[in-house]
């Protein structure tokens, strides 16, 4: 009796045991999957809250891209119009037409054309597509103008837009230069291989949508009607009437009936009246959610396999843990891949700046994609060493406002075989709630070709076209920054002798010639680097800089003498007057007047002759024939 006693207690005692071990089991495994439960709860809201962000991201490169080709369409027609402001040149010349040709070569602008300030005039009655009576009114103002949206029969059923710019000579309007532009560039950007999960619309502050992703919308509607058709709520309509009302908005999740959704964004252009709206809908991700479910699978298991084999499972936590790191860091990537662009992040407390992997494939980076550009002991050959400050500024300057704008620079980055190429860069500051800047979030786009083709069109801008001189006002600007640099050399001002006898005798074209022959010797008998300019008519102007030896001067203007002689065997000749810094002066007025004197000097004397001033406290002179 006593024994089956024992027996009954010992298992009452096992039973217990075993009861209090599937209790503590089952108590884990609860604890566990409520952690769990917070884990995944957390880790979706995080990942909702980076979906927002990087659709806010590519809402903003797309706002960037439409202003900017709508910008850099205005600023190429101010660069052509510019050639005619400070020149007599005609812009309807067949000149202008070639010109004109050649630059639609380098942009996507379609049928640049010149319109007359007459033809502008007569469109006030009967516009043409792409204009209207207050655009029209706009240009003979003077002042830039951006059309609405149209069609013309000729390009079938795009949708296109027109920006004019207006022509100025002598304080007259004399006509404008009008190009078109294919709108669809407004909601899609260009050349891109990235996936989209977005779609952008153009839009009007009463909600009528105008272009579709894809060109004119079939049949005309609101972007409230979408709404309600999703069954979007009455808060969710008011919110949005708010933003478009206003111009703006954040990152907006609009949820209606039978768990459909959007997300939609809304900014100004800052043009008419168009707003840019992006929606995207949250089911585009839902490879994601899935991957972090699969996540969180991985590790309940594992965290089982502890319960039952803890010294097995040990090893298996930090193979699963690292598994986590590795899957977190791959969505982590990919979301990052929106864009064919390098990205970078400068974090504000440790003042690191790192870029994504791709730069290296193009730029000169440090192997870690690593630099602190506000550690002076530090260098960073990727940015070009006079515009480091400017980088350190912006990133100041992102780091310290208060508000979300967007910042943008223009650098120079080393490339990979040591040269240098432009860069856009652009950024934006990521706040806690409290205000406090954690880092700057930006992107970095290649602009080379673009920088290329507005230094050719200011180069041709600043030249004079019969002889390939630089015109006067480009002469004084450059040999003004010659002088702020270094106060040395010798200005020689140049006037072909008897020029007007030349063009009455002779004829207006063998007077041309001569102007470009002598341009020619004077580029073949100074360096390449000094400045050589036409002044007007038949007078010239050349800076020999980094130099304060009168003999140099004096070879220069007796060698062009001689080479006149000789190889246009008399066929002109040329008076020269040289000023020196800064014996003569250390400014461009300064230098021109003594020049000037000097130049009348050598006509006295008999013509076909130089005079230079000695550097001597008498003040007398040296003169050569």
């Amino acid at each position: 009796m006593k024994h089956k006693t024992i027996l009954s207690t010992k298992k009452r005692v096992s039973r217990k045991g075993w009861v209090l071990a599937a209790g503590s089991l089952i108590l884990s495994i609860l604890v566990i999957a409520g952690l769990l439960q917070v884990n995944q709860k957390r880790n979706e809201e995080v990942f909702q809250k980076l979906i927002s962000e990087i659709l806010s991201v590519s809402h903003q490169q797309q706002e960037f891209e439409a202003r900017n080709i709508i910008e850099t369409t205005q600023r190429s027609l101010e660069a052509i119009a510019a050639i005619y402001q400070t020149s007599d040149a005609d812009p309807e010349s067949a000149w202008t037409q070639s010109y004109l040709k050649a630059v639609q070569n380098f942009n996507s602008v379609r049928d640049i054309r010149y319109f007359s300030a007459a033809t502008l005039r007569s469109m006030l009655e009967t516009p043409i597509p792409g204009t209207d009576p207050q655009g029209i009114e706009n240009l003979l103002n003077g002042q830039p103008y951006i059309s609405d949206l149209f069609q013309q029969k000729q390009y079938g059923t795009d949708a296109l837009i027109s920006i004019s710019v207006p022509v100025i000579q002598n304080d007259q309007v004399i006509g404008a230069f009008h190009s078109i532009l294919n709108a669809d560039l407004l909601v899609n950007v260009p050349n891109s291989d990235d996936e989209e999960y977005a779609q952008n619309f153009l839009v009007r502050r009463d909600g009528e949508i105008i272009l579709e992703p894809y060109g004119w919308p079939e049949i005309p509607y609101r972007l409230q009607t979408e709404l309600e058709g999703i069954g979007a709520s009455d808060i969710a309509m008011e919110n949005v009437e708010t933003a478009l009302k206003q111009g703006e908005s954040e990152m907006m999740l609009i949820k209606g009936a039978d768990n459909r959704a959007l997300y939609i964004t809304i900014s100004s252009l800052g043009y008419n009246d168009w707003l840019l709206l992006s929606i995207a809908y949250p089911y585009e991700f839902k490879g994601y959610s899935k991957l972090i479910s699969q996540n969180a699978a991985v590790l309940t298991a594992s965290l089982i396999v502890f319960l039952v084999l803890l010294a097995v499972v040990v090893s298996a936590i930090f193979t699963r843990q690292r598994r986590k790191i590795l899957h977190n860091q791959a969505r982590y990537d990919l979301l990052a891949q929106f864009s064919d662009t390098i990205l970078f992040e400068y974090a504000c407390e440790t003042q690191r700046l790192t870029f994504t992997p791709n730069i290296a494939e193009r730029f000169n980076v440090p192997a870690d994609l690593i630099l602190y550009p506000m550690n002076p002991q530090v260098e960073m050959p990727l940015i070009h060493p006079e515009d480091q400050p400017a980088m350190i500024s912006m990133l100041n300057s992102a780091a310290l406002s208060t508000g979300n704008s967007l910042y943008r620079l223009d650098v120079r980055f080393q490339t990979r075989e040591g040269g240098y190429r432009w860069v856009s860069c652009q950024g934006q500051a990521i706040r806690e709630r409290s205000g406090y800047p954690l880092s700057i979030i930006g992107k970095i786009v290649d602009i080379q070709d673009q920088k290329s083709k507005e230094e050719r069109l200011i180069e041709k801008s600043s030249t004079d076209a019969m002889t390939g001189a630089l015109n006067r006002e480009a002469t004084e600007a450059r040999i003004e920054k010659r002088l702020s640099d270094d106060q040395k050399g010798f200005l020689f001002l140049l006037d072909i002798d008897n020029f007007k006898e030349i063009n009455d005798t002779r004829g207006h074209m063998i007077g041309d010639q001569i102007l470009i022959d002598l341009v020619q010797l004077l580029k073949s008998e100074f360096r390449q680097n000094d400045v050589i300019g036409r002044l007007g008519g038949d007078e010239f102007m050349v800076f020999m800089d980094q130099t304060q030896d009168p003999q140099a001067a004096i070879q220069k203007a007796s060698h062009i003498l001689n080479r006149l002689a000789v190889e246009k065997a008399g066929a002109f000749s040329v008076s020269i007057g040289i000023a020196s810094a800064p014996l003569d002066g250390t400014t461009y007025d300064q230098l021109y007047d003594a020049a000037d004197k000097a130049m009348y000097q050598a006509k006295r004397q008999g013509k076909n002759s130089y005079f230079l001033r000695k550097p001597r406290p008498e003040d007398s002179f040296e003169k050569s024939a």
